[in-house]
């Protein structure tokens, strides 16, 4: 009976493309429905450019030092709010219990480095009005209670994906969490909020991927959407802020969703033993000349020195031998 159990959670931040960073693409690729998925090339363009309005950050999420999922946000200094765009594991993983750990960890790589942040903002799909919400969304509305986000209570339209993916475009709530969130939040700083979202980030996101007249095209497609979203905040000085009473954790979606579920064994390396099993092997030569060399000091000649270091050697052979088996069994 194992009486130890240990799951190591842990965040690597990509500055530059790797295998785990094409690996972690994959799984995005893989498990994020087309309607809000960022086209992938576009994502490494601005891993590998720098943006004065946005920085972007992309994280591997490791259980047990394996990669299982992928993280995209973007932190906007303009009003200091970092934009949670994509959070997502392997099927196995996907637990509350596992989300919440990287939700956290990614809150915390914030604090660490020194970001300045008032809010931490996520954009949760009320397509026709909420009767045709995306799995991601219902999952991260569940997340995001769990993290006591709260929703602003006023119309916010996910602006397109470029000019080709129509079905990216729908009507959303922003969820919100500061240090200490408020019930309300002023209208004028709700629309600053909106405003860096749609022209300190998606436009800029779009301008090195559109040309000239298609790049006026998407900001005219911008300047509709939040003049829309004015019109609705005309009579309000503030917005409210609605802490979810989590009834979506009610709604019709599968167990492993809803619960805690049991995390998938992932077996933890033992880099510690593999360290000293190479530190073995790199060993058996030099300290198969320094004995040679002793016993040739203490008067043996060379045939007699030879011929004891052979009888030794093979029992460290097999003593090694054994130490491969018992960790790969193990």
């Amino acid at each position: 009976m194992n009486t130890y159990l240990e799951y190591t959670y842990s965040i690597k931040r990509f500055t530059h493309e790797n295998d785990d960073y094409l690996n972690a693409l994959k799984i995005y690729n893989d498990t994020i429905p087309f309607e809000i998925r960022t086209d992938t090339n576009e994502i490494t363009y601005w891993l590998n450019n720098k943006s004065n309005s946005f920085d972007m950050n992309v994280f591997g999420l490791y259980l047990n030092n394996e990669l299982i999922g992928f993280a995209l946000n973007t932190y906007i200094p303009r009003t200091k709010i970092v934009n949670a765009d994509y959070l997502t594991v392997l099927e196995p993983f996907r637990i509350n219990t596992l989300i919440l750990n990287y939700l956290g960890l990614i809150h915390n790589f914030y604090k660490e480095n020194g970001y300045d942040v008032s809010f931490f903002v996520m954009e949760i799909s009320n397509k026709n009005q909420g009767r045709s919400i995306n799995k991601e969304s219902m999952s991260s509305i569940k997340i995001l209670c769990l993290e006591d986000y709260v929703k602003a209570d006023i119309l916010y339209i996910e602006p397109q994906l470029g000019l080709n993916n129509s079905e990216s475009e729908f009507e959303a709530f922003l969820y919100l969490k500061s240090i200490d969130t408020p019930n309300i939040i002023n209208t004028t700083t709700y629309l600053e909020i909106v405003k860096s979202i749609y022209y300190d980030y998606y436009l800029e996101w779009y301008r090195p991927m559109l040309n000239y007249n298609e790049l006026e095209i998407y900001k005219t497609k911008l300047n509709n959407l939040y003049t829309k979203i004015t019109e609705h905040t005309k009579t309000k000085n503030n917005i409210m802020l609605i802490k979810s009473n989590c009834k979506e954790f009610h709604c019709n979606t599968s167990s492993r969703e809803m619960t805690s579920a049991n995390i998938p064994a992932i077996s933890q390396k033992n880099n510690k033993n593999y360290f000293w099993l190479i530190v073995g092997f790199l060993g058996v030569p030099i300290l198969t000349a320094i004995w040679i060399k002793i016993l040739i000091f203490l008067g043996f000649d060379m045939n007699t020195a030879t011929s004891l270091y052979s009888t030794i050697i093979p029992v460290l052979i097999s003593g090694i031998f054994s130490v491969i088996i018992t960790l790969k069994s193990s």
